[in-house]
């Protein structure tokens, strides 16, 4: 009796083992007895615009399982292996899916779908192979912004406040900049409002 009772004890313990390792192996990562049961596509090529700024590159990213994964950022942007990540709120001109994933694959975090669909490109990108935050061409004179007229140069740039895409958009005359590119005006410097147009020039003080 005491033996039986030994058996189903060790074996109920093997299998309670068992289940707990697949509810924490992430579908599609290389790592735990459920790999590749899901076929899973990373959403962002590495060659897009945008792929410096949604997988988080400047932040930890190694991974085992998706629960080392978190989404963060301004509007929830990034997928990286660090919480609380914070970015600037401009509204980007491509957006993550709704229906994509963060999670871990071959040890990163990182955005995927599994219908095999990719992020699209960028409606223009800048010539010079830029971020995206350039305009392709300087605008005309007299763009409409809201309820503003942008000078020459200047770009109507949409944002986003300190609430994120769940608050309201706004609309401000500026002109985008890279702060290491140095693409300012003669005269203004490149200044990274964080709840406001992101990287924008501003005159020196």
């Amino acid at each position: 009796m005491m033996l039986r009772l030994a058996l189903a004890l060790a074996l109920s313990t093997a299998l309670l083992g068992c289940d707990s390792n697949t509810k924490n192996s992430p579908p599609g990562s290389k790592t735990g007895p459920d790999a590749g049961s899901v076929q899973r596509t990373p959403l962002i090529n590495k060659n897009h615009e945008f792929y410096g700024r949604y997988e988080g590159i400047s932040s930890q990213n190694s991974c085992n399982f998706d629960t080392n994964c978190f989404k963060g950022g301004c509007g929830q942007e990034v997928c990286s292996a660090e919480q609380g990540v914070n970015t600037t709120c401009e509204a980007l001109s491509v957006k993550i899916p709704t229906s994509a994933g963060c999670g871990c694959i071959n040890n990163q975090c990182t955005w995927f779908t599994t219908d095999g669909s990719t992020l699209p490109a960028a409606p223009s990108t800048p010539p010079d192979g830029g971020d995206g935050l350039e305009p392709a061409k300087p605008p005309p004179d007299g763009t409409s912004c809201g309820n503003k007229t942008c000078a020459t140069g200047e770009k109507c740039i949409e944002y986003f406040g300190v609430a994120g895409p769940s608050g309201p958009r706004f609309h401000e005359c500026g002109i985008p900049c890279h702060p290491q590119k140095h693409n300012c005006p003669e005269g203004m410097t490149c200044t990274t409002i964080a709840d406001g147009p992101g990287p924008v020039c501003r005159r020196k003080a």
